[in-house]
């Protein structure tokens, strides 16, 4: 049994340099959920929702851990004590002026923001790469038509390869969402290109969403991998 307090809860907290995108402040903290205790929300000066009253100590570590990074981040561009809440779906709800986006896996959590000067959307995903079991139970949830080739590529393992669609479909979602308001499924989008040389990735989208996102629309973004993670990261633009 561990003794709370024996390690400290954040491990480390960082701004995410080198996966930033041009639009985008990111920061990332590693987390040790078994030092978490709830005065942990007024240490890091973060709100505790009512919601969370009944929720086990990892999701509260996680939701923590998230919000904390999004006031990292949203202090860095100059937005100081500011509340992220969530709505019905929780959905996380940030400055009217601002795009942001919180995703965590395991002992990770990560949180991006931008101002909507030339965006209106960003989304960010971090996943641990998936086991062949869990692999062969989701990949035709994740995969539809030309994207099942991409299990053909030798030098990928198709537990990396679909933890990654997995992953750049999660942060279209994150990215689309605000705007559209309700929810699809990821055959709405197909991945066109991924470059694991320079990691990145582009998108076209399959069906129209709402008025700004629209049938045939393509978008670009950013992925890497950290410690058996896989991260990406994906803005839409405003359109001149």
């Amino acid at each position: 049994m561990m003794i709370l307090g024996t390690k400290p809860f954040i491990l480390n907290t960082q701004r995410f340099r080198k996966f930033a995108t041009s639009d985008a402040i990111i920061y990332l903290s590693e987390f040790n959920k078994d030092s978490y205790c709830d005065s942990m929300f007024k240490r890091l000066g973060v709100h505790f929702p009512h919601r969370l009253n009944n929720a086990v100590d990892k999701r509260k570590a996680e939701f923590l851990t998230g919000r904390y990074c999004a006031s990292k981040a949203l202090q860095e561009i100059g937005v100081k004590n500011y509340t992220v809440s969530a709505d019905e779906h929780r959905c996380p709800l940030w400055p009217e002026h601002v795009a942001g986006s919180i995703s965590h896996s395991h002992n990770i959590a990560v949180a991006a923001v931008a101002f909507k000067t030339t965006i209106f959307g960003i989304g960010i995903d971090i996943e641990k790469i998936l086991s062949a079991e869990m692999v062969n139970g989701i990949k035709e949830q994740v995969l539809f038509g030309h994207e099942s080739g991409l299990l053909d590529i030798d030098y990928i393992s198709n537990e990396i390869m679909v933890s990654l669609i997995f992953s750049i479909k999660e942060s279209f979602f994150k990215a689309a969402y605000p705007s559209t308001g309700h929810y699809f499924g990821f055959d709405a989008v197909s991945i066109d290109y991924l470059d694991f040389t320079s990691n990145i990735f582009r998108l076209t989208l399959l069906q129209d969403l709402n008025k700004l996102l629209r049938k045939g629309a393509t978008y670009a973004g950013k992925f890497t991998f950290l410690n058996g993670h896989v991260f990406s990261i994906l803005t839409i633009q405003k359109q001149s």
